[in-house]
């Protein structure tokens, strides 16, 4: 599960959002987040970018050990919250070794106008080993 927290770190890292949390390489990735800026205000006009959000396990590595992509494995719904939906088989995220990686979530206007959402740490775990 993951747990977003307004980017109290902005020295270091630009994203508004601050990302934490863990997920099971073993079972389907299934959750729904709440997107919010830095402010914690909601975010709108964001119904029909394209959105990624990537884990990488080397902080230089410039290739992601896992990409989601709306609207195949992440879905944006903008209500009277913006939330971002993701949906990931087990198939698509056992390739994943347990450990730390480094998450970031982004937005592309269909005018390619892109946007660094949210970025941090998840530990991939290996649990349950098996059903």
């Amino acid at each position: 599960m993951l747990s977003l927290a307004p980017n109290v770190r902005s020295n270091t890292n630009p994203a508004p959002l601050w990302v934490t949390g863990s997920i099971s390489n073993a079972v389907d990735w299934v959750e729904t987040i709440t997107i919010v800026d830095r402010n914690g205000d909601q975010v709108t006009g964001v119904g029909s970018d394209t959105w990624t959000l990537q884990l990488r396990d080397d902080k230089d590595d410039t290739a992601a050990d896992l990409t989601l992509i709306s609207p195949t494995n992440l879905t944006i719904s903008v209500g009277a919250t913006t939330t971002l939906a993701i949906n990931a088989d087990s198939d698509t995220v056992s390739a994943l070794n347990p450990g730390d990686y480094i998450i970031d979530i982004a937005s592309e206007t269909s005018g390619g106008m892109k946007t660094h959402r949210a970025s941090g740490r998840v530990s991939v775990v290996n649990s349950p080993v098996s059903f």
